[in-house]
């Protein structure tokens, strides 16, 4: 590799997870809409391998040109925006759900550019920063999390649940298109490739199938204690923890926002770091602070301006420009870099 190797694959493997772990905690309410229990499973495992297969092309050109995908100031420009893009869906998340929770318009704004500012700052620190704060982050965040499953327990109802018959293919397929684009790690692979010491593969797989997992247990669990009311609110899972009323658990409201802005500061600040990357290959070295700059100001006001528009209506075309995304950084770019070694 061209690159300086800095993490380990156990980091890179916590930093995926603690990143993947905000979209568990704020799951969306149609990742549960007219979904049995065997129909989850099967959408759980199609996800997977549909994600395995999109990172092999990129993994098996690496392993045999030992290069870094970014081999041109064009291929560093569609990565920096890329990035951006991403950090912006994360952003649009946030603000829907703050506007949910905060007392005024002007207290999200506040919130929104103080996290941004927060999260592109950190991602100054360094890859290796980052790795070293994700490994607790994800720790404390799948225990928090399966303990808040257990807690939930005593409101569960059998009778929640939908039939325990397979539901057909189509509707599997079509939560599957749903959930491609949440896992948005999944465009950073190649970025992040040359940056680990060890077997990225290694990590991947283990994210994929461990992020699976999590996203499961968090619909199942979710689906059991709300039952259809799941599909009456915006994100079910932070409405079933706040709505249960059993001891310790009337005040698990509060954990899981904490929980939920620690794990989605990480996934912001490792998304900034990739921008900021990018950025030293298009200009030098001595533009990450002015990039980061620059990306703060950019994002806080797009993000200003367009937090009034509902996130469920916008995934229509988010998808179609994800899917666009993804197809690019995961197939064109692979084959362009073997092309350019060979020849």
């Amino acid at each position: 590799m061209t690159k300086k190797l800095q993490i380990s694959t156990s980091q890179l493997f916590w930093l995926l997870l603690a990143g993947r772990l905000s979209h568990c905690l704020l799951l969306p309410s149609d990742s549960l809409h007219a979904l049995t229990v065997p129909d989850l499973i099967a959408v759980t495992l199609l996800n997977a391998l549909i994600l395995l297969l999109l990172i092999l092309p990129t993994v098996w050109v690496l392993r045999r040109t030992r290069q870094s995908l970014i081999g041109s100031r064009l291929s560093a420009v569609i990565y920096g925006v890329l990035m951006l893009f991403v950090v912006y869906l994360d952003l649009l998340q946030f603000t829907d759900f703050a506007r949910q929770t905060a007392r005024s318009d002007l207290s999200v704004t506040l919130m929104t550019a103080a996290l941004i500012v927060t999260g592109l700052t950190a991602a100054l620190y360094g890859i290796q920063a980052l790795g070293r704060s994700a490994l607790v982050v994800a720790v404390l965040g799948v225990t928090l999390l399966l303990t808040f499953c257990v807690l939930l327990i005593p409101q569960m109802r059998a009778v929640h649940l939908p039939p325990a018959v397979f539901g057909g293919f189509h509707p599997v397929w079509r939560q599957t298109l749903k959930e491609l684009p949440r896992t948005a790690e999944i465009v950073a692979v190649g970025a992040l490739y040359p940056y680990v010491n060890g077997k990225p593969f290694r990590a991947y797989a283990g994210f994929i199938g461990a992020s699976g997992a999590v996203t499961l247990l968090v619909c199942i669990v979710t689906a059991a204690v709300l039952g259809d009311f799941a599909g009456l609110t915006a994100y079910p899972f932070y409405t079933a923890v706040s709505a249960a009323h059993i001891g310790i658990a009337e005040s698990l409201e509060l954990p899981v926002v904490v929980l939920w802005l620690g794990t989605f500061f990480i996934r912001m600040a490792l998304f900034g770091w990739l921008f900021l990357e990018q950025a030293q290959t298009i200009f030098g070295e001595r533009v990450r602070m002015p990039a980061a700059l620059t990306a703060a100001v950019l994002l806080i006001t797009v993000t200003v301006l367009t937090q009034r528009g509902t996130f469920a209506g916008q995934w229509g075309i988010i998808t179609v420009l994800y899917g666009a995304a993804l197809l690019t950084v995961t197939l064109i770019f692979p084959l362009c870099q073997r092309r350019r070694v060979s020849s």
